[in-house]
């Protein structure tokens, strides 16, 4: 007779870590269902999502590793943050309009794998690029941020302020060519801006009216602009210079 104490020898002891069968995973993102290779244990390792995963199912379904609404060209920036040890530091950042949108993207990608770290690290290219542009949130960079993120997020923080400090602060928007900016001509909230607040839902409006009285102009002070304040501000974790001073994104 089975000793009761004793795991069934056919089934997974709930202490035993399981292995994956595999050494390499491959998801597919995106419409096109493009396929990315990784490295199993560099998977696990960075992501608590595919770690689980993985533990529980170690061969997972064809629905499980696919991936439609992930931006592919984002998955492909996380194959190269894992490539170059977990780190953005090698990698060239966002340089235009588009180039913004997938490192927006990646920003979605650490959070719905819960990749710690890999959030601050995208949110400190984000803003050193909006600050070397003199660019603020397109409308359609609200929506996306809002439509793809289930939760409170520092980037919809990030991506509202900007548009609602520029909106206080200047008389009309500065955007690349083709791309649609969040202010008129004079300056105020655009009718592209309007429309979608009105359908971006309650989140979106509620987090946009607080940035536009965070900042108001009181007693005479200036608002602060949120692409130019401190990195502290807008990471999760925290990390230090060698002396214990936080690191701008154009110190690094």
């Amino acid at each position: 007779m089975q000793n009761p104490l004793q795991p069934h020898p056919t089934l997974i002891s709930p202490t035993t870590y399981t292995q994956h069968r595999t050494p390499t995973t491959t998801l597919t993102a995106g419409r096109s269902h493009k396929p990315f290779t990784f490295d199993t244990h560099k998977l696990m390792a960075c992501s608590p999502y595919w770690r689980n995963l993985l533990t529980e199912t170690p061969e997972p379904t064809a629905e499980q590793t696919t991936f439609e609404d992930l931006d592919e060209s984002a998955v492909g920036l996380f194959a190269g943050y894992l490539q170059h040890g977990r780190s953005l530091q090698r990698m060239k950042g966002p340089s235009d309009f588009h180039s913004c949108g997938h490192w927006i993207g990646l920003y979605v990608v650490a959070l719905r794998w819960g990749v710690g770290g890999l959030d601050d690290e995208v949110m400190d290219h984000i803003r050193a690029y909006y600050a070397s542009a003199d660019m603020s949130a397109s409308p359609y960079r609200l929506e996306y941020i809002y439509a793809y993120t289930s939760q409170p997020n520092l980037m919809r923080t990030f991506l509202v302020e900007t548009a609602a400090w520029r909106v206080l602060n200047e008389g009309s928007s500065t955007t690349p060519s083709g791309a649609t900016g969040e202010l008129g001509e004079r300056g105020g909230v655009s009718p592209a801006l309007f429309e979608v607040l009105e359908k971006g839902g309650r989140e979106l409006r509620e987090d946009f009216v607080r940035a536009l009285v965070k900042f108001g102009r009181d007693e005479g002070q200036e608002a602060e602009d949120p692409r130019r304040g401190l990195r502290r501000d807008w990471h999760v974790g925290v990390e230090r210079g060698d002396e214990g001073e936080m690191l701008e994104p154009w110190e690094k």
